[in-house]
């Protein structure tokens, strides 16, 4: 059989919202998807989280080039911590931190 493979590739997953909502909030989502959060989780083949700039690359943390983002650099970086604990338990999660420039994360 000749098949090709195919990669997906997702800005956001569907555990992010975890991140956005209140757990009671979360946890009233699952109900009505009748899912868990392993089963979501675990949906992914792999996840690769790049750390926002607002923790270790603070300088070029800006809201101007993209009208979605509300939060300062406080903010941010609080929302990246919820954003990788979400996470947190898939196999294949991979944290990509600010120790290169945004060229050099892309590649790692």
């Amino acid at each position: 059989m000749n098949s090709k493979k195919v990669l997906i590739v997702c800005d956001r997953g569907v555990l992010d919202n975890k991140a956005y909502m209140n757990s009671e909030k979360f946890s009233e989502v699952l109900r009505k998807l009748e899912k868990n959060e392993v089963e979501l989780r675990d949906n992914y083949d792999a996840v690769f989280h790049l750390v926002t700039a607002a923790k270790g690359a603070e300088e070029f943390y800006t809201t101007a080039n993209n009208s979605a983002r509300t939060e300062n650099l406080e903010e941010a970086a609080i929302l990246d911590d919820k954003l990788i604990s979400a996470w947190t338990g898939h196999p294949h999660l991979r944290v990509i931190n600010n120790s290169f420039d945004f060229e050099g994360k892309m590649k790692r």
